[in-house]
This record gives C-alpha cells, sequence and structure tokens, in this order.
C-alpha cells in the first residue's frame, strides 16, 4: 500500500469528503445537514465512530459505524451499526476496508462498545469474513402488496418529494404516538427512547403509529417500510395491519416491507397474519 495513503477519524471537516463519496459510488446525492444529522450521535454523548482514507488530500474510502444503545431490562449497554462502506473503484481490494474497519473496532473499544452489527450487503458480506465476523439469523422480508396505483413513487421522480412529505404527515397526523415498548425485554434490543427517536427522525424521517393499540415504527418513500412493531395480541395485529394496509392506499403506496428475524416475536406474529 502506498505512503501517501493515511487514516483518520471522521470528524465534521471531513462531511464534504463523505458527501462526494456517496455521489462517486452510490450516484446519491445527499447533503451536508443529512450527513451531519446522520452521524450527529451527540445525545448518546459519543459521535464518530468511523474511519476515512486519504490519498494525499483525496478521500478514497470510508468505514461508516453509528453507536446505539441496547437495553434489557435496567441494563444498557452501547453497540455499533455499521452502515457504510465506500470505496473508490480504482482502490478496491487493496486491503481499504480492511484497514478501516480494524481502526473503527479500537476506537469502539475505546469508547466502551460491547459489540458491532451490520445488515449486510453481498460486497461487505465477504469483506468481514476476514474480520472474524460472525453470521447471525438472515432476516426475513415480508412483501404486502396494496391493490393501489403507486403515485408516491412518481411523485419522487417528478421532483415533488418535500409536497409528498408534507401530505404524509397530515394523513399520518391522526394516528402519531410517542412509540414505547411496555414489557422491559428479555433479550438485548435496540432503546427505543425519545432521543433516539428524535435523531432517527432527523435523517429518515420515520413515524410512529398507534393503531388498535398495536405501535409501529415506519418510513414512507416509494413504498412503506416497518422498521419495528409492537402488538398487544395477534387479533389486534391482524386488524392493525388492515389499517395499515388502508393508510397506504391513501398514500398511494403499493407496497408495505416487513423485515424482521424469521424466530422473533414479530416474525411469528407477521406469520400468522400475512
Amino acid at each position: 500500500m502506498s505512503d501517501s495513503i493515511k487514516y483518520v477519524r471522521m470528524e465534521d471537516c471531513y462531511l464534504p469528503d463523505l458527501q462526494m463519496l456517496f455521489a462517486k459510488i452510490f450516484r446519491r446525492k445527499v447533503t451536508i445537514e443529512y450527513l451531519q444529522n446522520k452521524y450527529d450521535t451527540g445525545y448518546l454523548g459519543i459521535k464518530y465512530l468511523c474511519c476515512m482514507a486519504f490519498d494525499q488530500k483525496k478521500a478514497i474510502a470510508f468505514y461508516g459505524a453509528i453507536p446505539q444503545k441496547f437495553t434489557r431490562g435496567n441494563e444498557s449497554i452501547l453497540v455499533a451499526h455499521a452502515c457504510d462502506s465506500l470505496t473508490l473503484e480504482e482502490y478496491r481490494r487493496k486491503g481499504l476496508h480492511y484497514n478501516l474497519a480494524r481502526m473503527s473496532y479500537e476506537i469502539m473499544r475505546s469508547a466502551g462498545v460491547k459489540f458491532v452489527y451490520a445488515f449486510h450487503s453481498e460486497n461487505t458480506y465477504w469483506s468481514t469474513r476476514k474480520l472474524n465476523w460472525k453470521e447471525g439469523i438472515h432476516m426475513q422480508r415480508n412483501h404486502l402488496r396494496v391493490n393501489m396505483v403507486p403515485f408516491a413513487k412518481a411523485w419522487r421522480k417528478i421532483f415533488l418529494e418535500k409536497f409528498y412529505q408534507k401530505y404524509v404527515i397530515r394523513i399520518l397526523q391522526p394516528y402519531s404516538t410517542n412509540f414505547k415498548i411496555g414489557v422491559p425485554p428479555e433479550k438485548f434490543q435496540q432503546d427505543y427512547n425519545p432521543n433516539f427517536l428524535d435523531y432517527k427522525s432527523n435523517f429518515t424521517g420515520i413515524h410512529c403509529l398507534n393503531l388498535e393499540d398495536c405501535q409501529f415504527i415506519i418510513k414512507i418513500e416509494s413504498i412503506m417500510k416497518v422498521g419495528f412493531f409492537v402488538a398487544p395480541t395477534i387479533q389486534q395485529f391482524r386488524i392493525a395491519v388492515d389499517k395499515l394496509k388502508h393508510i397506504a392506499f391513501i398514500l398511494g403506496v403499493n407496497e408495505i416491507l416487513f423485515q424482521v428475524s424469521p424466530n422473533s416475536t414479530c416474525g411469528q406474529m407477521l406469520d400468522n397474519v400475512l
């Protein structure tokens, strides 16, 4: 590896470089504000558990991870969600991802992070084999079709996203709720506290809904994505899903996506309803 390549911990001053990498690698235009909101996890007292590689002054790779708080009963721990892995094409297969990851893990250890997890793409899945990751249960995708012309997709294509999101907020407002899990979890899981939900809404635009005493965390893009839900009973969940389909219809969304672990409580609920 060239002596001109250096690895640094991410800082605010490197956000324009990260913006450039997103544009070149993901073909995705993101704003500096979006990146600030995504990586500003100051509500946990820690930020930037991630690193960037430069060839002289040129940004060439990035390993992104976001700290989160997991709880189990009265216990809490810090974990990290590895979520962005970017390397310019001409610098791939040179060990940059490996070196950035190892440097990031050392930063995580010093911050008290207990483990790191990710939902891998095919590329990052194979690269993490060299980093001795343990493979968990594969997520189960559940697609619920809605008999509706998908005008939500059309609005996004013709650059009316801001107007559409205002419409979404107006339609969802009667169902909005402060998400809260009533029974403490038996296993460590994401702490859905108000600070975390505010942080997520700043850059992902999530919505917390209460339908038939069932709670959903959703995101509306070209489809409706359900990130997490809790339901008192299967009967209530079945009615809530019907209401969710009705809301999707009004929003011009023709698909609802649930992604769950197959053996989880959420997964079992879906098996009995969908």
